[in-house]
C-alpha cells in the first residue's frame, strides 16, 4: 500500500500536474488559434526554471530531501517560483495569450504567494493545491469530468495522509484552498 501511495504522489507530483494542464488548455480546448510560443512560455516560467531551481536549492542545501518534508524549507522554493509565475503571467499579458491561459499563470502566481506565507506557520499540502487549482481551471474551461477529478484528488489527498506526508486537515485545506481561491480568481480575471 506504501508503495502505492507513493507512486501516486509521483505521478500526481506538482512538476507533472502543470505542464499537463497547460497542454490541456493549449492544445485540447476549442481555441482559435494555437500559439506554441505562448505554451513555450508556460511550460519555461512554470515548471522548467522552478524545477532548474529546486535541483540547485538541493544541491546547495537549502533543501534536505527531494520532497521538502521540512515545513521551514519550502517557503524560499514557493517564493522564488512565485517570481517566476508573475515573469510567465506578465509576458503572456503583453504577449496577448489566451485569457485562460493568462488567467492559470496569474492564479499560480498569486496562490503561490499566499502558500508561501501559509507555510511559514503551517505545513499545507502542495500536491493538493497543485492538483485542485488546475483541475478547478479545466473545469472553468469545460473539461468537466467530476468522478474522475474528484478521484484523483481523493488519491492525492490519501496518498499523502498515508505517506504521513500531511495530516487530514493539511490535505483538505490544500484542496479547499486551491478550490476555492482559484475559482474566485478565474471568476474576476475572466470576466
Amino acid at each position: 500500500m506504501k508503495e502505492l501511495a507513493s507512486t501516486t504522489s509521483i505521478i500526481l507530483h506538482p512538476f507533472s500536474i502543470t505542464p499537463i494542464v497547460f497542454t490541456i488548455l493549449t492544445y485540447g480546448t476549442n481555441i482559435r488559434e494555437v500559439n506554441h510560443f505562448h505554451y513555450l512560455i508556460t511550460l519555461l516560467f512554470s515548471t522548467i526554471i522552478p524545477f532548474i531551481t529546486f535541483l540547485i536549492l538541493k544541491k546547495l542545501k537549502y533543501i534536505s530531501d527531494y520532497n521538502i518534508s521540512i515545513r521551514y524549507e519550502r517557503v524560499l522554493p514557493l517564493y522564488l517560483s512565485s517570481i517566476y509565475f508573475l515573469l510567465g503571467y506578465l509576458i503572456l499579458y503583453e504577449l496577448d495569450a489566451n485569457i485562460m491561459i493568462q488567467g492559470l499563470m496569474f492564479c499560480y502566481t498569486v496562490n503561490t504567494f499566499i502558500v508561501a506565507l501559509i507555510t511559514k506557520f503551517w505545513k499545507i499540502s502542495l500536491h493538493a493545491i497543485s492538483l485542485s487549482g488546475p483541475l478547478t481551471a479545466l473545469w472553468i474551461q469545460g473539461f468537466q469530468h467530476p468522478l474522475i477529478m474528484s478521484s484523483l484528488i481523493f488519491c492525492v489527498c490519501l496518498s499523502r495522509w498515508f505517506l504521513k506526508a500531511h495530516t487530514k486537515s493539511q490535505v483538505i485545506g490544500g484542496t479547499l484552498f486551491a478550490i476555492i481561491f482559484t475559482y474566485f480568481e478565474l471568476y474576476f480575471y475572466l470576466s
